[in-house]
């Protein structure tokens, strides 16, 4: 679905990719979609999105 970050550079360090991950409350899988802008965030999990 999504691309992998290729311009981190020094900034940061990709110790894994294609793993769950949860902020607050929120279960995030790979599958996930993931949007974003400026006035939030969004994720639409793969169960609603295969539909």
């Amino acid at each position: 679905m999504g691309t992998y970050p290729q311009g981190q550079g020094s900034r940061g360090k990709v110790i894994d990719y294609r793993v769950s991950i949860e902020i607050g409350w929120v279960n995030i899988n790979p599958e996930g979609i993931i949007y974003g802008d400026l006035g939030g965030v969004v994720v639409i999990p793969y169960e609603i999105n295969s539909r």
